[in-house]
């Protein structure tokens, strides 16, 4: 992580990590090479289409067989686990964890588009000079409107799963009130180490520690209105609050 952060010091700014904390399942699923790590790191085209639609069972069958390695030394509780591109394969994640119990998180799509735009020219600034913004900026834009699609055929199609819907405004002004109305959708109550441990990471943790990650969708030839015209039905669906942005 200090390598990549020398080699780039916005990678900080932008998706900073700890070598030893946690980290997305997506660093697990790249074992399989069935992983937005590879798009993320390398814009390879072809890589993408055949991501979107290959099965990703052998992925998540993988990522089980890992978490059980890792349990096997007699450590029992639930695993936490994250990664924004399970909405991309929600049947394959619920045929190995059916009793997983999902949360979305939900924010405006023009600060999401032009946040994971800024991302992926960040990572891929790393290891190649090309100029990509173009190919990023359609292809991450597509990748939020297949995953709300994912969402809704999901639900659709198992409407018996249960799913915690969750503003990230909401988390931004009160992650310990938001992350207690998550634990009472699973019928559980936020309490003891797990509360204490949350509450010790809010307050070690201060937004725009390692600076402010500004966001401008010009810079990647977006449009602000087009974007939210283009997902004014997931907005209202959801009631996600409009944001203003700073630009860098």
């Amino acid at each position: 992580m200090a390598m990549m952060e020398q080699m780039n010091p916005r990678n900080a700014v932008v998706q900073s990590e700890e070598a030893d904390g946690p980290t997305e399942c997506i660093s697990v699923t790249n074992q399989d090479f069935k992983s937005v790590v590879w798009e993320a790191m390398t814009n390879v085209p072809t890589y993408g289409a055949w991501l979107k639609t290959t099965d990703h069972g052998s992925a998540y069958d993988y990522h089980k067989l890992v978490l059980q390695v890792l349990q096997s030394g007699g450590v029992r509780g639930r695993w936490s686990l994250k990664a924004p591109a399970h909405a991309l394969t929600l049947e394959a994640l619920h045929a190995v964890y059916p009793d997983a119990r999902m949360v979305l998180l939900h924010r405006d799509p023009v600060v999401v588009t032009t946040s994971a735009c800024s991302l992926i020219t960040t990572l891929t600034g790393m290891f190649s000079d090309a100029d990509h913004r173009a190919y990023i900026a359609e292809h991450w834009t597509d990748m939020l409107a297949r995953s709300i699609d994912g969402i809704d055929r999901f639900r659709a199609a198992h409407p018996d799963v249960k799913i915690a819907d969750v503003n990230y405004a909401d988390l931004a002004s009160d992650p310990l009130g938001t992350m207690r109305r998550v634990y009472e959708t699973s019928g559980a109550t936020l309490d003891g180490p797990a509360l204490a441990a949350m509450t010790a990471h809010v307050e070690s943790h201060p937004k725009h520690r390692f600076g402010r990650h500004g966001y401008d969708p010009a810079e990647y030839g977006l449009n602000a209105d087009t974007i939210r015209e283009r997902f004014k039905p997931y907005v209202d669906r959801y009631g996600i609050p409009l944001e203003t942005f700073e630009k860098r």
